[in-house]
């Protein structure tokens, strides 16, 4: 029954996983194609210190590192550099892009938050991947609360891993631990490393596909303290932003194709009137109280309803016709003058002057 329970584990994880593995199925045009988050974590959790990890990093035959960042046809030299504050380490993985050029291309964030329990995600720099992406080690519990038998069920949770075991992790929560900062930098490189030429997309991915079992991409940071502690120190190429630039945008583009945005919509509620404002290309309604108006923007017409009367305004041909009952009025602005009785006299209104006459008082 045990060793049934351990395949159906395994089998788990390789199913939450897989989903994950195809989200890489496709290159993104960004620099992040030719790193690999998931096999840093592999080799970090492999390495005895930082400084081993970034040897492992440098390495050709682990397949994690296929940046050319500075477009000089050769793979890039990462370096490792660990920010530390009190319980929380920040592991910035960082190239020379030139004397004066750094760029950073992802951080592994760890926190110890007890005496042995600790966790660990990796964040990829979002001028590297187009976004931060997150990742971190998937674990899979089962649980089995049936009293056995054919029918027995099981529960797969997904669980946070506690890194704590990890060589490399003990080894920099020692109490003479020093933080790592990495002594090599542009033109200047430990003997005995060679470059090499960078692989194509096609290929690099194959190799790289083991590394994406028992992680995930996760939601959400988790690890914030020590993302707060390297947020201020996160460092930019200037080269590499603008080498890069169109190709980010794009990408965010694509990202947000699958959100619909949805139309803006104002309510306002006194005591007797709604008003409603409802945007779109061709019509704009209004309510308020018993009176309505309709605005179509295509046929360039505009209705009022009041009670029993009726008016309809043509813009295209500027002529107002007015219905109330069995009466009809036909007018042009151009010629149309009003006169309306007031207490002082009459006022006659005209389309280009107006003109206020008084009547004499009677004697």
């Amino acid at each position: 029954m045990k060793a049934f329970i351990q395949i159906v584990l395994v089998l788990a994880t390789t199913f939450f996983t897989f989903n994950f593995s195809f989200t890489q199925a496709e290159p993104t045009d960004m620099p992040g194609d030719n790193f690999s988050l998931e096999g840093a974590l592999s080799l970090f959790q492999k390495s005895n210190s930082p400084e081993h990890f970034e040897e492992l990093l440098n390495k050709k035959d682990n397949n994690v590192n296929n940046l050319d960042l500075d477009d000089d046809g050769y793979i890039d030299y990462i370096r490792v550099i660990d920010n530390k504050e009190k319980n929380a380490h920040a592991l910035v993985l960082q190239v020379p892009i030139s004397k004066k050029e750094q760029q950073d291309i992802a951080v592994i964030v760890i926190e110890k938050t007890s005496d042995k329990y600790a966790e660990l995600q990796i964040i990829g720099d979002e001028d590297i991947f187009g976004e931060e992406l997150v990742v971190e080690p998937l674990d899979i519990e089962g649980t089995n609360d049936s009293r056995g038998g054919p029918n027995d069920s099981y529960q797969l949770n997904r669980i946070v891993v506690n890194v704590w075991l990890w060589p490399s992790v003990r080894y920099i929560y020692t109490p003479t631990y020093r933080p790592y900062i990495s002594p090599w930098h542009w033109g200047y490189y430990p003997r005995g490393w060679k470059t090499w030429r960078p692989l194509s997309w096609g290929i690099f991915s194959s190799k790289t596909a083991h590394f994406r079992v028992g992680v995930r991409i996760a939601p959400v940071v988790r690890v914030k303290t020590a993302r707060a502690i390297y947020r201020p120190r996160r460092t930019t190429s200037v080269t590499v932003v603008k080498r890069y630039s169109v190709k980010k945008k794009a990408y965010v583009k694509r990202s947000n194709k699958v959100i619909k945005k949805r139309p803006n919509k104002t309510v306002a509620a006194g005591n007797n009137k709604n008003t409603v404002i409802k945007k779109s290309r061709t019509r704009a309604i209004t309510k308020d109280g018993n009176r309505k108006a309709k605005v179509d923007k295509t046929s360039k017409k505009t209705i009022a309803t009041k009670g029993n009367e009726k008016a309809v305004f043509n813009r295209s041909t500027s002529k107002t016709i007015g219905t109330n009952g069995k009466t009809k009025k036909v007018s042009k602005k151009k010629t149309k003058s009003i006169k309306t009785k007031t207490k002082k006299g009459v006022k006659v209104k005209n389309t280009k002057t107006k003109v206020l006459k008084k009547k004499k008082k009677k004697l």
